[in-house]
């Protein structure tokens, strides 16, 4: 089938000479996000880490190892190194709607999609592994679609969150706290 073109984005990579070791802080490469654009206009964002590797006399064999499944069509499918691969934990993402207006309100969260119908005081919760370093959350896209009209559905309005930092519940560090009371 025919692939659909997202846009273009231009990016320097980390540049490894043969005769340097793979080694930190230089490898491997940090992710950083690169502005997307299809012509004119942002397309959105890439979350990646670019590197090109000159191949030494000793071939291959001097370049870090690569392991993963193969796909019969496509060749070796190569998994992000654990180097480069952001830490994940588990946050949980909550919707709710107003009071006043049964609404369906999809929030879709990197690979998370919430469907539920949320009216009334009615909260939807779903789990997400989120990168522990905030820099590298992705954007919280909220749309809200009216459901009353006879099975209709009506897109209400649509927001894109680009940070999720003042959004983040912290819980209070007891510990700290305590620590804070005694001295």
């Amino acid at each position: 089938g025919k692939a659909d073109f997202m846009g273009r984005t231009f990016a320097k990579p980390v540049v490894k000479m043969s005769d340097e070791h793979y080694c930190p802080p230089r490898f491997p490469p940090q992710l950083e996000y690169y502005q997307i654009y299809r012509g004119n206009s942002t397309a959105g964002d890439l979350l990646a880490a670019f590197e090109l590797l000159q191949i030494g006399p000793g071939g291959k064999s001097d370049l870090p190892p690569i392991s993963g499944p193969t796909d019969m069509d496509r060749g070796p499918i190569l998994p992000v190194p654990l180097g480069i691969r952001p830490v994940l934990s588990k946050y949980r993402v909550e919707t709710s709607s107003s009071n006043t207006v049964p609404a369906l309100v999809p929030a879709s969260l990197s690979n998370y999609q919430s469907r539920h119908p949320t009216a009334h005081d009615q909260n939807t919760f779903a789990s997400q592994d989120l990168p522990e370093n905030e820099l590298l959350h992705p954007p919280l896209n909220i749309r809200v679609v009216d459901c009353r009209a006879f099975g209709r559905y009506t897109l209400v309005g649509s927001h894109a969150v680009s940070s999720l930092r003042k959004f983040i519940y912290r819980p209070p560090d007891k510990k700290a706290q305590h620590w804070n009371m005694t001295g």
